[in-house]
């Protein structure tokens, strides 16, 4: 017989295997502590614009003789002024997982969800908007049909323009930058706010293109398992100048600063439209390659009485 209630300690082996078994059909040997799943339920470092907006959260396990089988984690957001409009009192389920053999259960959690948002008196429920605790864990990936089944079955809409593709791949096999592919071209490296490292190709005291790289995704070692990979947070040509090299030139001498800083692969996250212009074909060329891609955000839409 299957029981739901709220989280509690005693559950937390079943919750890390649930998601850890799902991380790691993501990314190669990806995996999460269990006191850093525990820490993440209560807040959420990965959405520093909009975790703050959370008033309240709870988590919900599914079990079946002691067994974690699904789990479920909620969002409510407030209704202050600093909140976005759009987010104002909406609830989120953040993320559920469940094991492909319990859709009926899944489905049966998320009715308990539903109910909690009720009492929340959400006037709008969403999903996978805040996400797994984890780098780049943006929606439902297609490695994951059958919560791609439950939400759909359970009246949920995916929203067609939030689908990205995770791409990955070694760093060994990126060649080490050689002379600039344009004369004058001059190539600087900064600290950057968001990403950690910048690396950025100027002209005449003009920036023409820039990446920016995480060196450590470890979070300063509270994430073992993803020592040695690196994340490419974002790269960008200006329109005039692509087509001559520029980018492969900073990509190459970002993959030699990883290396040296002890990275030998790499994660990034491209945009369906990017992707589409022609940035697939770019990582493509560098060797890299999709690993899953993401649908991100789902709407709920009831029932019409």
């Amino acid at each position: 017989m299957i029981v739901i209630e709220p989280y509690h300690a005693d559950h937390l082996p079943g919750v890390q295997r649930l998601v850890n078994r799902h991380l790691s059909a993501v990314v190669p040997g990806w995996t999460l502590p269990a006191a850093y799943i525990e820490q993440n339920l209560h807040r959420n470092p990965h959405q520093p614009i909009i975790d703050p907006w959370v008033a309240e959260r709870q988590t919900l396990v599914a079990v079946e003789q002691q067994r974690v089988i699904a789990a479920a984690h909620l969002l409510r957001y407030g209704t202050g002024e600093g909140v976005g409009v759009d987010y104002r009192g909406a609830g989120d389920v953040a993320w559920l997982l469940a094991w492909n053999e319990h859709l009926n259960e899944a489905l049966a959690l998320l009715e308990a969800v539903h109910e909690q948002m009720r009492w929340w008196n959400a006037p709008r429920i969403f999903a996978w908007d805040s996400h797994l605790p984890a780098p780049l864990m943006i929606g439902i990936p297609d490695v994951w049909p059958h919560l791609h089944q439950v939400f759909t079955q359970a009246g949920y809409e995916p929203l067609p323009e939030r689908s990205e593709a995770l791409y990955g791949g070694w760093l060994r096999d990126i060649p080490a930058p050689v002379s600039s592919p344009v004369d004058g071209l001059v190539f600087k490296r900064t600290v950057r706010s968001l990403w950690g490292v910048g690396f950025t190709a100027w002209m005449d005291d003009q920036p023409l293109g820039f990446c920016e790289c995480v060196t450590d995704l470890t979070e300063g070692g509270a994430l073992p398992t993803l020592r040695g990979w690196a994340e490419l947070g974002e790269i960008f040509i200006q329109e005039t100048w692509r087509g001559r090299g520029i980018g492969t030139w900073l990509v190459q001498h970002a993959a030699a600063w990883l290396r040296l800083a002890g990275c030998d692969r790499i994660v990034l996250s491209c945009a369906a439209d990017d992707e589409a212009a022609g940035a697939g074909r770019f990582y493509r060329r560098l060797g890299w390659d999709v690993f899953t891609r993401f649908q991100d955000g789902w709407a709920w839409r009831p029932p019409t009485p």
